[in-house]
């Protein structure tokens, strides 16, 4: 697709999107970490659940996140266990501030916290669609689940609404969890299915979540590579190492350094030897690989080389097949332009058949003054591969006559353009930009061909991107 780009900013064209149109569900995510106190692993796991979100671009599905829910009391790491939940949440761009984001609880921090927890999760529980539906992590024991569920119930969430939940596990061990005779700790896996009977559950009996590539079914997620933990007869973080160049250089909590650097720090953290061989969970992220089995392109049963390919390998985008082009060339239908209204009004855009392109101010006197302007799709997508042409004319237009040119490929655009009262560059509606700048004054085509992930569906806190990498917070997009 060829533009022909003055000094309008406008979103042209995306590829194929990994995930966009699609009738199928969208999930929702929660997660509750348990944190006992001979149970470290939940330190390295956190943080590597975290991460594969991020790095599924689903950070912004992940809609409750609890820990340290040991209901007797703290645990005895329960500082390690809280860096890897709040702090990795920060490093890794997911939330600008994880104790006010409103997602995250620490079960042990208090009792009021206790009972926040399971209120927020107990509203996001009746929430739940059909269309909208939840998948719930249960890493350890099901406490904080079966009292938000409970309370749920009890506050009228409907038949269609426990149809729409999926609770996940992995071991068994955290299935028969009742630590001792407190009523609260008696809830396991069987009462929550008692609970909620037509509720999905997929436990550590499925091959779902623990299948084995030659058939048959893993205890669980503790045989596979994600747990390298020394108590397994493995070598802890030594086979970690691959994270060191993960991500992007981040900072902050004191740490300098990438993202998967950071993470090798959480992995470490999980091991005590001192506290007993039980304790030495140091390289033990197997909660996370309960969650890569549920993720678009998881696996039940990887190896470490497959774990390592779904961090490091970058989105290709020199294959052309299933691209699909949103201008057919001929007219402007699926677009809207943002400060004119009525079916068929695009303003001052124009197509130009004969070059499959679009024009801006096509016909209009050079120098003469002319409005800013936006071109939107009329639909949303949500991950996607996006390529564009663009040529600059030869006119220039005021009031930007005399200014160095330049146009912005607005994407991630959130909120109504024309309620702003604002030029567009100032919207303060969420979106990331892209400067189209040319390199020389004369008119030229040029092509655009790279990657971006888009890891948030929501831009209130606004990224820098980098071709073939998450977008990262840094310098806003607010003009």
């Amino acid at each position: 697709m060829k533009i022909n780009l003055l000094t309008a900013c406008f979103a042209v064209v995306l590829g194929q999107p990994l995930i966009a149109e699609t009738a199928k569900p969208q999930y929702r995510y929660t997660y509750s970490s348990d944190g006992y106190n001979q149970d470290r692993d939940d330190i390295a796991a956190s943080a590597m659940t975290l991460a594969l979100l991020d790095r599924a671009g689903l950070a912004d599905k992940l809609v409750h996140f609890n820990f340290n829910t040991n209901f007797g009391g703290a645990p005895t790491h329960a500082d390690e266990h809280r860096k890897s939940v709040l702090e990795t949440a920060v490093l890794l761009g997911i939330t600008k501030d994880s104790k006010s984001d409103g997602r995250f609880f620490d079960v042990s921090e208090s009792d009021a916290a206790k009972k926040a927890a399971i209120s927020h999760l107990s509203k996001t529980i009746r929430s739940a669609t059909p269309e909208t539906p939840l998948m719930m992590f249960c890493p350890g024991g099901v406490q904080v689940h079966y009292a938000a569920l409970e309370q749920a119930i009890r506050e009228g969430a409907s038949p269609e609404t426990l149809k729409s939940l999926t609770y996940v596990s992995h071991s068994s061990a955290n299935e028969k969890t009742a630590r001792d005779s407190k009523p609260e700790y008696m809830n396991n896996w069987a009462r929550l299915k008692e609970l909620s009977p037509t509720s999905t559950f997929i436990d550590s009996t499925s091959p779902l979540v623990n299948g084995k590539r030659g058939g048959g079914v893993h205890g669980s997620q503790d045989h596979m590579a994600w747990n390298q933990a020394p108590r397994a007869k493995k070598g802890g973080v030594s086979q970690w190492q691959w994270l060191k160049g993960y991500g992007t250089r981040v900072e902050g909590f004191g740490f300098s350094g990438t993202e998967g650097e950071w993470l090798l720090t959480r992995l470490k953290a999980a091991g005590a030897p001192e506290l007993g061989h039980n304790a030495n969970a140091e390289g033990d992220a197997s909660d996370a690989g309960m969650v890569f089995s549920q993720l678009p392109g998881g696996l039940t049963d990887a190896n470490m080389e497959e774990i390592k390919d779904y961090f490091m390998k970058e989105v290709s985008v020199s294959d052309e097949t299933g691209f699909v082009p949103l201008f057919d060339g001929k007219t402007l239908n699926g677009w809207t332009s943002a400060k004119n209204t009525g079916e068929g009004n695009w303003g001052d855009f124009t197509v130009n058949e004969a070059e499959n392109a679009i024009h801006v101010y096509e016909g209009k006197d050079d120098g003469s003054e002319q409005p800013d302007n936006c071109l939107n799709t009329e639909k949303e997508y949500s991950h996607y591969i996006l390529k564009l042409e663009y040529k600059w004319g030869g006119k220039r237009f005021a009031p930007r006559a005399d200014w160095d040119r330049d146009a912005g490929l607005l994407f991630h655009v959130h909120g109504d353009l024309k309620k702003s009262g604002l030029p567009l560059w100032k919207c303060r509606s969420g979106k990331l930009r892209v400067m189209l700048i040319p390199k020389t004054s004369l008119p030229h085509w040029r092509f655009v061909r790279s990657s971006w992930e888009l890891a948030r569906g929501k831009t209130r806190q606004r990224r820098i991107l980098s071709p073939g990498r998450r977008p990262r917070y840094g310098r806003t997009c607010t003009y």
